[in-house]
C-alpha cells in the first residue's frame, strides 16, 4: 500500500464507521436505552439480551474490554432488576457483570493522574457487588445456588474482587494484610472438601494458580502499595510455590502464564527482600526485556513488551541510572514504538494503555532528550488520527502566530522577559518554535484515554465526557514532569478553557500571563481543524471553512480570543488557512503513513 492507498482506504473505512455508527446509535436508542431507563422490571428475554449484549463488551478473562461504560449501565440495571424480582440466578450473573465493568472504570480511572478521582465511584460499586457475592460462600447459601455456574461466579469473584481493592497509592501495614488475607482465604477453598464436592468441575488448580498470582502481583511498581517486611517475605515464598506449581505440569500452566512473568515476579521480590542487589535486579530486567517477542501480541506477550519496560523504569530511577541503563531504555523506548504500533487495537487496548500511561508516567529522561518525540510517535502508534491533528494544529498556530508578530507583536510581551515590541521582535523564532511545539503537545493526554476517544460513533456518557476532558489536566501533568516539555504545559492545559476560566488560572498563578497568546491561539487552531477534517470528527462530514469561522465568531471574545478570531477575516491570511487544512491536512496523513509504514518495516527491534 503507497500513501495515496492509505488515504483512500481511510476515507472508505471511516465512511463505513459513519453508516456502522449510525446503526450502532439506532440499536442504543431503540433497545438498549429504553430497558435501562425503563420503570418496569424486565422480561427473562430483556434480562438476557441485555447480559449477552453487555458480554461481548467486556470480559475479564481474555481481558478484553471493548465498551465497560455501556456494560456497567447494563449491569446497574439487571442489579436493580434481579433484586426486584428476587431471581438468586439473575442476581449472581448481573453481579459477576458489574464487577467485571466496574473494574475496567477502575483500571481506566487509575491512569487518569491528576484525575483518578473519577474512579471512585466505580470502585465502590465494584466492591459492594464482589461484596454481595461473597456473602454466597456461607456454606449454606452456597450449597443452596440454583447451579454449578453460579457457584463457579461466586468461587471466582472470591479472588477477583482483590483486583478492585487497589489503589493508585501506598496502604497502611493493616489495610495490605486485610487484602492479602482476603486472597487467602480464597485460595484455601481450594483444600475444603465442601466446596471441591459442590463444584466438581470447576478449574481448582487455575483458581490456586490465579489466587497466588494476584497476592505476589501485590508487589507491582516497586512495591507501590507498601507491603511491610513480613508481607513481603510471605509473597516471596508465593513466588516460589508459583514457580513449583508452573514446573509440575508445564504444558498446563503455561496457559496460565508464561515462565518469563514468573521470573519477574521472584526478581521483583528477590530485590524487595533483600536477596538480590540492585545491579542484579536490573540485570534482570534488561535480560527479560530482551527476549520479548515484538511479532506476537497474546496477554503474556504484552506483559513483556509493555510492563516489564515500566519495571526496569522504576528500578532505573530509584536506584540511579548509569550508561547502560540510559541505552537500555534507548532501544526499549523505540521498541515500544514498534510494538505498540503493530499491536492489534482491539483487544489489547485497555491493558496497552494501562501500561503505557505507566511508562509515560514513570520515563526516565536520556541525556539528548527525546520525550516530546517519544510521545509524538506513540500518538501516532495509537491513535494516527490525533497524531494528524496535532501537525495540522502545529502548523495552524504556527501560521496564526507569524501573522501576529508581524501585526500586533505586542501581544507576545512577557514572553521570556521581552518588555518591548523590540525585544519580542528579536525574539521572533523562539515564539514561533515554542508556539509550534506546545500545539503540537496539546493532546498528548488523549493517550490516557484512547479507548474512549475510540468509542467510534456512539454518544458518549456524562462521565465519559468527565473522563476525555480531563486528558487537558493529565496532558500538563505529564509535560511538566520533564525538563524538555515543562514549558509546554500550560497550552495542553487550557487549550478547552473560556476566556473567564483562562482568568482564573492566570490569576491564581497557575500559569504565566505570557502563555495566554499561545493558549488563545491554539484553542482557534484546535476547533478549526477538528471540525473541518471529515475524516477525524466522529466519522461525519467535516464543516466547511466559513461555517467553522461563523462559530467561531459567535464566540469571539468569550471562548475565542476576539484578536485570533479577526485574523480568519483577513484574505491573504485565509488563503494560507485554507491551504493547511486542505493540501497541509492531506500531507500530514501522508506523513502519518509514512512513520507507520516504516516502523512496520522494521525486521529486527533494537536488541537489548
Amino acid at each position: 500500500m503507497n500513501d495515496n492507498e492509505y488515504l483512500s482506504t481511510l476515507v472508505r473505512n471511516f465512511t463505513k464507521i459513519g453508516v456502522l455508527s449510525e446503526e450502532l446509535n439506532e440499536t442504543l436508542d431503540s433497545y438498549v436505552y429504553p430497558l435501562l431507563e425503563a420503570d418496569r422490571h424486565l422480561s427473562d428475554e430483556e434480562t438476557e439480551g441485555l447480559l449477552s449484549f453487555s458480554r461481548g463488551l467486556v470480559d475479564m478473562y481474555s481481558v478484553s474490554t471493548l465498551d465497560p461504560m455501556i456494560c456497567y449501565l447494563i449491569s446497574c440495571k439487571l442489579v436493580e432488576d434481579a433484586d426486584y424480582k428476587q431471581d438468586e440466578r439473575a442476581l449472581i450473573h448481573a453481579l459477576d457483570s458489574q464487577v467485571e465493568a466496574a473494574f475496567a472504570m477502575v483500571e481506566l480511572a487509575l491512569r487518569l493522574m491528576p484525575c483518578d478521582d473519577i474512579g471512585l465511584t466505580y470502585r465502590q460499586k465494584g466492591i459492594e457487588a464482589g461484596t454481595r457475592l461473597l456473602s454466597y460462600l456461607e456454606k449454606s447459601r452456597f450449597s443452596a445456588l440454583p447451579d454449578e455456574d453460579c457457584k463457579e461466579k461466586v468461587l471466582i469473584n472470591s479472588r477477583y474482587i482483590s483486583s478492585l481493592l487497589y489503589q493508585n497509592c501506598a496502604k497502611e501495614d493493616a489495610e495490605n494484610q486485610a487484602d492479602l488475607e482476603l486472597l487467602q482465604r480464597s485460595m484455601a477453598l481450594a483444600d475444603d472438601p465442601f466446596y471441591r464436592e459442590q463444584a466438581p468441575e470447576y478449574n481448582w488448580d487455575y483458581h490456586t494458580f490465579r489466587c497466588l498470582q494476584y497476592m505476589v502481583s501485590y508487589s507491582e511498581r516497586l512495591n507501590q502499595r507498601g507491603m511491610n517486611d513480613e508481607q513481603l517475605e510471605c509473597l516471596y515464598g508465593y513466588a516460589e510455590r508459583l514457580i513449583y506449581i508452573w514446573e509440575s505440569d508445564v504444558n498446563k500452566y503455561r496457559h496460565y502464564c508464561d515462565r518469563h512473568t514468573l521470573d519477574l515476579y521472584q526478581a521483583r521480590l528477590g530485590f524487595l527482600t533483600g536477596r538480590l542487589s540492585g545491579d542484579e535486579y536490573k540485570l534482570h530486567l534488561r535480560n527479560l526485556m530482551s527476549q520479548a517477542n515484538l511479532f506476537q501480541f497474546g496477554i503474556h506477550d504484552n506483559i513483556m513488551s509493555l510492563f516489564v519496560l515500566d519495571e526496569y523504569l522504576l528500578a532505573a530511577k530509584h536506584l540511579g541510572m548509569d550508561e547502560q541503563d540510559q541505552a537500555a531504555l534507548g532501544r526499549q523506548y523505540r521498541n515500544l514504538v514498534l510494538y505498540t504500533n503493530r499491536m492489534p487495537k482491539l483487544d489489547s487496548i485497555s491493558f496497552a494503555t494501562a501500561n503505557i500511561s505507566h511508562v509515560l508516567k514513570d520515563y526516565a529522561d536520556l541525556p539528548l532528550g527525546g520525550f516530546e518525540e517519544f510521545c509524538l510517535q506513540m500518538v501516532a502508534a495509537m491513535h494516527p488520527l490525533t497524531y494528524v491533528h496535532s501537525l495540522t494544529v502545529a502548523s495552524l498556530v504556527r501560521l496564526l502566530a507569524s501573522h501576529l508578530l508581524e501585526e500586533s507583536p505586542e501581544v507576545f510581551i512577557g514572553f521570556r522577559g521581552a518588555q518591548t515590541t523590540e525585544e519580542v521582535l528579536a525574539l521572533s523564532q523562539e515564539i514561533l518554535n515554542h508556539a509550534e511545539h506546545a500545539a503540537l503537545c496539546h493532546d498528548i493526554g488523549k493517550l490516557f484515554v484512547i479507548e474512549i476517544i475510540m468509542t467510534y460513533g456512539r454518544r458518549l456518557t456524562d462521565q465519559e465526557f468527565a473522563i476525555v476532558k480531563s486528558h487537558s489536566a493529565i496532558g500538563a501533568y505529564i509535560l511538566k514532569q520533564h525538563e524538555e516539555t515543562k514549558d509546554l504545559f500550560a497550552v495542553a492545559l487550557c487549550h478547552h478553557d473560556s476566556g473567564d476560566t483562562l482568568e482564573k488560572r492566570i490569576k491564581n498563578g497557575i500559569i504565566d500571563p505570557s502563555e495566554r497568546p499561545f493558549i488563545d491561539i491554539t484553542c482557534c487552531a484546535d476547533s478549526l481543524d477538528a471540525a473541518t477534517d471529515a475524516v477525524g470528527r466522529s466519522y461525519k462530514k467535516g464543516k466547511s471553512f466559513d461555517e467553522v469561522v461563523a462559530e467561531l465568531d459567535a464566540e469571539s471574545g468569550t471562548r475565542y480570543a476576539s484578536y485570533v478570531v479577526d485574523l480568519l477575516h483577513k484574505a491573504d491570511l485565509v488563503a494560507e488557512v485554507k491551504a493547511i487544512l486542505s493540501e497541509g491536512r492531506e500531507e500530514n496523513y501522508r506523513r502519518a503513513y509514512k512513520f507507520l509504514y516504516d516502523i512496520a518495516s522494521e525486521d529486527t527491534p533494537a536488541s537489548s
